[in-house]
């Protein structure tokens, strides 16, 4: 073995030539079987092509992990757009409320500031009142005073009333009395007069032997006509004392009456002046509190005051945040499509640029769905719909690649839209397959899986297609690298 000036390795002695030889005519064969995982080759030239083969396929890995994550990308990037779309909408809004809060600051103040005023009045008014509520109190109060100073004195008139009421009776009863003893003596005057004019009779019959007798008769007459005329003149006196007590007696019992209704009326004031009392107070009471509740709202206008101006000051930082976000909102978009313009061409090179690596590519997307299979039969066996793997055919690794990726040639183009169909209903079997698990319809499910395996099938005859398709490609590319080395 020797290399040249190129650092070329160049096999020497018959056995290398005869490798050469036997490799130069069985190339094709050799990297088919190579492409496919196969060993090709028995010895240390075999080991050293299954060797490169694990290199490549350890490159291949970490070159599809890339790959995957960069289909992964878009989806990624749609999320992230439309979530600054939301923030875009966010800020514009913010601003808008932010100006709209401003503004509702500005008249929150100038409200704030006229109920200042009002409040000023307000607590003016209820000191006054306050004041007044104490002047109408104490007024309360010596009314109070007064009418149990006249309640006093009407009692005082009502017994004296009543002790006249007695003494009147009293009198009364002496009148009666008197007018008893006046008949009595009328009618003792009356008999004198008749005994007088019977001893005139006899002294006229007597005589001269009846003259002395006589002379008394006519002293007794005389004075029965005196005490007649005392006793009418005491009559008519006494006539006229009835009339008069009678009358003062219906004067008095109108004075007692009167007083009574007095005393009464006093009685009433005083009930309601007691009324009055009570509602002054609690007037009173609410005055004063309607003065301290004026304190305090002076106290928490001033705070919305000191509130007011810190919103309009925070107000107008916001929007200038606001703003800030609003442009690099409007950068951020930009920069997305700028790099889902990136991401498009890198899954372009994935599809175009190298044969060798879509083969590889599209071997592993042949192991996904294999695991996948593998997963839905867990799923079925757990009898659990929530197990099941990716059921939307755009997103699993497989879809976001088909509907990602831009085929130029026509050839391709065949084999690529080939895979779509099946693997579309592929997944669409599974969804229906989660539908019937969930609804407990445990033989349709088996019917399902069966379906699900013959989709399966055909997704796979189009990956030995699509593979088949690579391979030609590959070779070709390497017997025409051959042949201009």
């Amino acid at each position: 073995m020797t290399t040249d000036e190129n650092n070329t390795l160049h096999p020497r002695g018959w056995t290398a030539r005869s490798q050469d030889q036997w490799l130069r005519k069985n190339k094709e064969t050799v990297l088919t079987e190579t492409l496919r995982g196969r060993r090709a080759l028995e010895g240390e030239l075999g080991s050293l092509i299954e060797l490169l083969s694990w290199m490549r396929a350890e490159v291949a890995n970490s070159g599809d992990d890339l790959a995957v994550r960069l289909l992964h990308f878009p989806a990624i990037l749609e999320k992230i757009e439309r979530e600054q779309g939301e923030l875009r909408s966010a800020a514009s809004e913010q601003m808008e409320s932010t100006k709209d809060l401003a503004t509702v600051s500005e008249g929150l103040d100038a409200v704030a500031h006229e109920i200042s005023r009002a409040l000023e009045r307000g607590r003016g008014s209820a000191r006054k009142a306050k004041d007044g509520g104490g002047e109408i109190k104490e007024s309360i109060l010596n009314l109070h005073e007064i009418s149990r100073g006249i309640a006093q004195e009407s009692e005082q008139i009502r017994s004296m009333n009543d002790t006249l009421g007695q003494e009147m009776g009293a009198l009364s009863e002496v009148l009666a009395e008197v007018e008893k003893r006046i008949t009595h003596v009328k009618g003792l005057s009356e008999q004198t007069n008749m005994l007088a004019l019977n001893a005139s009779i006899e002294a006229a019959r007597a005589g001269e032997y009846g003259h002395g007798f006589a002379v008394v008769a006519d002293g007794v007459s005389d004075l029965a006509a005196k005490s007649s005329d005392a006793v009418k003149s005491i009559e008519r006196a006494l006539e006229s004392m009835n009339k008069k007590f009678a009358s003062w007696v219906e004067r008095a019992s109108g004075q007692i009456e009167q007083t009574n209704k007095i005393n009464q009326s006093v009685q009433d004031l005083e009930h309601i002046i007691e009324s009055n009392s009570s509602f002054v107070k609690t007037v009173q009471t609410e005055i004063d509190a309607t003065t301290d509740s004026y304190l305090e709202l002076e106290q928490q206008i001033q705070e919305i005051k000191k509130t007011t101006s810190v919103i309009s000051d925070s107000a107008g930082q916001i929007s200038g945040k606001a703003e800030y976000i609003h442009e690099t909102a409007d950068k951020i978009r930009e920069d997305i499509g700028v790099l889902d313009k990136q991401v498009s061409h890198s899954v372009e090179m994935i599809t175009n640029q190298n044969p060798e690596w879509l083969l590889e590519f599209l071997k592993r997307r042949r192991r996904d769905h294999l695991k996948w299979m593998t997963e839905v039969d867990q799923a079925i066996q757990a009898g659990e719909a929530a197990r099941l793997p990716q059921l939307d055919h755009r997103k699993c690794n497989m879809g976001l690649w088909i509907y990602k990726s831009i085929v130029r040639s026509e050839e391709q183009k065949l084999v690529h839209g080939a895979i779509e169909e099946p693997h579309q209903r592929l997944h669409a079997t599974a969804r229906s397959i989660a539908e019937a698990l969930r609804d407990g319809r445990k033989q349709e499910v088996g019917e399902l899986r069966e379906k699900l395996q013959e989709v399966f099938e055909e997704i796979a005859r189009r990956f030995n297609d699509y593979e088949f398709y690579l391979e030609k490609l590959v070779i070709g590319d390497a017997m025409k690298k051959g042949q201009e080395n």
